[in-house]
């Protein structure tokens, strides 16, 4: 994971037991460029069960990579 160096977006939900908080943590701590959005009162899949709210916070995501140097 520290090889990658693209802007990441780890997209979960909160409750989820397949990637919990210990798991999304992991990842961004390792990932130089990553930033978590978890997602209050969801588990596993938000993708599917917030697709609206996955597509904003996607949006906002990448308009904040415009202004990173």
């Amino acid at each position: 994971l520290p090889d990658i160096k693209t802007p990441t977006l780890i997209l979960g939900g909160a409750d989820s037991q397949i990637a919990d908080e210990s798991h999304r943590t992991a990842m961004r701590e390792r990932m130089p460029r990553a930033r978590v959005a978890a997602f209050e009162g969801y588990g596993h899949g938000v993708n599917l069960l917030a697709p609206e709210r996955c597509v904003a916070e996607l949006r906002a995501f990448i308009a904040e990579q415009g202004s990173v140097a």
